[in-house]
């Protein structure tokens, strides 16, 4: 369940972490607009290499990942939405007692299925990633990043987790004590077992870090308050961002300059990105110079 009091106590602590993270990201970026390919997902799509029209493989928006977040962004809104009390946690479960509700420990696998989905979302880890461990550090953004052969536990303990360390101290608070690569790894692998009020794991391995034998229901709530606020802050400043990049180029008619690099960080290209005339969306300049 999400209780609404929890909620209210974690969302200051985790929304200063995400705001800490696109603040530095946007200070320290090596060009201007890498936080806007963040945003829009700069990204070389490998299906159009060595086409026979002559499309560019660079291309930004949703692409495969950004549709796939958008179809978990469904799942957690409905999760959102429908495990939302305003009662406390003892008052609450007091009142499924009382009521003879059932469903408790369905409740808490759907709660840890969640969190799996959410850490281990393409599109979110890249986002992640490209603030993190390159814009924090003044690295280009990164157009090559395939997400389906990296690596989960070095992309988030070293790539995120330790790049944020010195760079963005608020965001590495949070994001250290809310990711669990033991509590992921147990969901993914049906790891876990659920006795009264305690989750099991079957997946202790001192030599591998994983260092619970259990962990109570309740501080596991913690985690999944946390992590429904942090995909919130997210959110918001995303929108926050994308707002200041539409309100730059608004009245500029070439619309942003973007550069492009090379997987040794070299730059192939540069091209300018605008927006429509409506506002709603961003287009390369040379295709929206056509249709003039």
């Amino acid at each position: 369940m999400l209780y609404k009091p929890w909620l209210l106590k974690y969302e200051k602590e985790v929304d200063l972490g995400i705001k800490n993270l696109f603040e530095k990201a946007f200070k320290n970026q090596s060009d201007e607009n890498d936080l806007l390919l963040v945003i829009l997902n700069g990204h070389k799509d490998r299906a159009l290499e060595n086409n026979s029209i002559g499309l560019s493989p660079f291309v930004f928006g949703l692409g495969k990942e950004g549709h796939a977040e958008g179809t978990q962004y469904d799942f957690f809104h409905y999760f959102r939405k429908n495990a939302l009390t305003s009662k406390e946690r003892e008052e609450f479960l007091a009142y499924c007692k009382k009521e003879g509700i059932e469903g408790y420990e369905l409740n808490v696998q759907l709660e840890l299925l969640v969190y799996l989905k959410f850490w281990e979302s393409d599109s979110i880890l890249k986002q992640l990633y490209n603030l993190a461990n390159n814009l924090l550090h003044g690295r280009p953004y990164d157009w090559f990043k395939d997400m389906r052969s990296t690596g989960r536990k070095h992309l988030m303990e070293n790539q995120i987790i330790n790049a944020s360390k010195n760079r963005a101290p608020h965001f590495h608070n949070i994001v250290s004590t809310t990711y669990d690569r033991q509590i992921r790894n147990a969901v993914a692998h049906s790891q876990y077992f659920i006795m009264g009020d305690t989750i099991m794991l079957n997946n202790y391995d001192e030599e591998d870090g994983h260092l619970r034998h259990s962990l109570k229901i309740s501080d596991w709530e913690v985690l999944l308050h946390k992590t429904i606020l942090f995909y919130n802050s997210l959110i918001k400043y995303r929108h926050l961002y994308q707002e200041i990049y539409k309100e730059e180029t608004r009245d500029k008619h070439f619309g942003k300059k973007v550069k492009i690099y090379s997987e040794d960080r070299n730059i192939l290209k540069e091209e300018w990105i605008k927006l429509t005339d409506d506002g709603l969306q961003w287009i390369w300049y040379s295709n929206w110079a056509k249709d003039r």
